[in-house]
């Protein structure tokens, strides 16, 4: 009954489903697939699945044109092959004071005044332009929430005495700014939120926004315990507030609307805390801890941060709300983004880093001086937002997201990290990387970019975690797999010539790798695609001793991207229960794209004190171009170069624009 509907009542009952449903249609029949095929939203609606990415309903741009957009950018990230650079200088003195979000940079200059930010440009003939936000008070840090309600948050401190003779306090205040035009946010009831009288005015700050609510974090260098404080940031209203010890928590990740992930140094974990939907007396405890891995004795947790972007929106934001209507109403905020799609933050990856210092030691040297040494490892681990998620509903005694304001239920056990970590995390040791900033993230991408020692410039790797995106690298193996088995020929090479790789005179490796082609013809695997060689042959084998599978890097190493038909194939699951490998290792340049498909153990095994391995898989890729960078950032459509002074200050940014 539902093949004889009419084209466009077909087309719109289609338009409803979800994603995954679509492309399960297009399995279905050839007649729903041929709908799809032929109708160009459509189109636009699966090619955004399988990006994990989600339309941005501000853009006016027509359909077409946001499909050639998405298409193009996927490319450009997939063979890290910027579309354009422009380079930026920071004329303002900040000290490294800088942040980036929702498409705009921030500065902070030195004197703690003045917030400069600009506008990231999307075109090579955009032009920069600086705006800037002015305080009388102390500007101790910044919180922006640009794309949910065109926010900026000031988080101030104003000093003063009581009298001449007492001691100076200072009153930590939260600003709320209407980023676009730098007023007063017309949906705040009140402009300033006072938030507390401390003795010390530089305290260290977390802050996070989604929906109404705003977490803050305040850590004073001398005072024992940290404050951790949700408020409405609409009302002015005070949520909740709870005590921790001093450090505990420094970091802020929302998980959903009502769900936040705060890392816990001291106790090792994970733990994620639901936020009420009104003012409560009684103090959040965790719903869920996930245990980090153990660390042997004597070495401690130094640091730990997470970043994941972009975060969730709350169901009634203001960004939401505006777009309920086709067009980009001259009206709406300038702050919101024009691109033509935007990453889905329920797939999103949430990236964590942590410092280790090991147990600290003694060097005596020759002039009977003794040493301190304390060496630290640099480890950054990935797994997808939904993931967390999931772990949640798995995990919590209430699921996490039910009796929101049911405050008291405690989860007083903690999850092993083996009970929940190895299959959804991938991670990496960064020594010899550039891992000051954690804002390297964005959507389903990683930006990493050794350290470069030389002075001649170093590459940008890109790693991918989007699962089509894998399964696509997959295919494209297995069918240059099957094509190098169709090579062999059953002829001996003829007198006075050398053996080829279309003879029997095979090492033992490609006879191996010939084998493993042979085994996924007779399970089915298509045998159409790009021939491959006896170089890529090599590379392939050399690969495969380290669980990497390449892509030659020669004018094909594109081919891999294209779409086709046989894309809608399922591809197993990962075993999880695989064993664990060597360390991963970013390959050399001559097989720039990669994927990494099997267990990969953290290396030096040493330093946690149990087996430690990740099975989230990804495809990666290494830039063409080198680069002298003293470090990277990435948003959903850039990497961000930075250009750091002697003394820390930033004094340039390169843009590397992908789409």
């Amino acid at each position: 009954m539902f093949l004889k509907l009419p084209l466009d009542v077909t087309v719109r009952i289609l338009l409803e489903l979800k994603p995954r449903d679509l492309l399960a249609c297009r399995l279905a029949t050839k007649h729903l697939d041929n709908i799809v095929r032929d109708s160009l939203e459509l189109q636009y609606a699966t090619a955004l699945v399988l990006a994990k990415a989600e339309n941005n309903v501000h853009s006016n741009l027509p359909k077409a044109h946001k499909l050639q957009a998405l298409q193009t950018a996927q490319k450009a990230w997939a063979l890290a092959r910027p579309g354009f650079s422009k380079s930026v200088p920071i004329p303002y003195k900040n000290l490294g004071a800088s942040l980036h979000t929702g498409g705009f940079y921030f500065v902070i200059d030195s004197k703690r005044k003045k917030v400069h930010y600009f506008r990231l440009p999307s075109k090579e003939d955009e032009d920069v332009v600086w705006k800037t936000i002015k305080s009388e008070k102390t500007i101790v840090a910044v919180g922006p929430c640009v794309y949910e309600h065109d926010l900026l948050v000031l988080i101030t401190a104003k000093s003063r005495r009581d009298s001449s003779n007492g001691p100076k306090t200072y009153k930590i205040a939260l600003d709320l700014l209407e980023l676009s035009t730098g007023n007063s946010h017309p949906q705040a009831q009140e402009s300033c939120t006072r938030v507390m009288t401390a003795k010390w005015n530089d305290p260290t700050i977390g802050i996070e926004i989604i929906g109404s609510n705003l977490v803050l974090i305040l850590s004073f260098e001398k005072r024992p315990n940290d404050q951790i404080l949700i408020y409405d940031w609409q009302t002015g209203m005070l949520k909740t507030n709870f005590q921790a010890p001093r450090e505990s928590y420094l970091d802020i990740l929302f998980l959903t609307e009502h769900l936040m992930l705060l890392p816990n140094k001291h106790n090792k974990t994970l733990d994620v805390f639901r936020i009420p939907l009104s003012h409560t007396t009684v103090p959040p405890t965790p719903v869920l801890r996930l245990g980090l891995p153990a660390l042997p004795e004597g070495d401690e947790l130094h640091e730990i941060a997470c970043r994941s972007e972009p975060s969730p929106m709350g169901a009634a934001s203001r960004f939401r709300k505006s777009g309920q209507h086709d067009g980009y109403a001259s009206s709406e905020p300038r702050s919101y983004p024009t691109r033509a799609f935007l990453a889905s933050a329920e797939d999103a990856i949430c990236l964590f880093f942590l410092r280790i210092a090991v147990l600290k030691f003694s060097i005596h040297t020759e002039d009977g001086l003794t040493s301190s040494v304390e060496p630290k490892h640099g480890l950054t681990f990935v797994v997808h937002r939904n993931a967390l998620c999931a772990l949640v509903h798995k995990y919590a005694k209430d699921n996490g997201e039910d009796n929101i304001d049911g405050m008291t239920i405690e989860m007083e056990d903690i999850v092993p990290w083996a009970n929940w970590g190895p299959p959804i995390t991938r991670w990496f040791n960064t020594a010899g990387y550039s891992d000051g900033w954690i804002t390297t993230t964005a959507g389903q991408r990683y930006v990493l970019m050794p350290q470069d020692w030389s002075g001649s410039g170093a590459p940008i790797y890109v790693l991918d975690f989007n699962e089509e995106n894998v399964r696509k690298m997959k295919k494209y193996h297995a069918d240059r797999e099957g094509e190098t088995a169709e090579m062999e020929v059953d002829s001996p090479p003829q007198a006075g010539q050398p053996a080829t790789a279309t003879t029997k005179t095979q090492s033992p490796a490609y006879v191996k790798l010939k084998a493993l082609a042979l085994r996924l013809r007779k399970n089915g695997i298509s045998e159409t695609g790009p021939s491959a060689t006896l170089n890529a042959l090599a590379q392939e084998i050399w690969a495969s001793q380290n669980n990497i599978e390449t892509v030659e890097a020669d004018n094909k190493d594109d081919e891999w991207v294209t779409d086709s038909d046989s894309d809608l194939e399922s591809e197993p699951s990962v075993d999880s229960n695989a064993p664990v490998p060597t360390q991963w290792q970013p390959p050399s340049t001559s097989s720039r794209i990669w994927s990494s498909t099997e267990m990969g153990e953290v290396q030096p095994t040493t330093i946690f004190a149990e087996p430690v391995g990740g099975a989230l898989q990804y495809v990666g890729c290494i830039s063409e171009a080198r680069y002298k960078f003293d470090g990277v950032l990435l948003d959903e459509e850039r990497v961000i170069g930075l250009k750091i002074s002697d003394s820390g200050n930033i004094d340039g940014i390169e843009i590397l624009h992908f789409g």
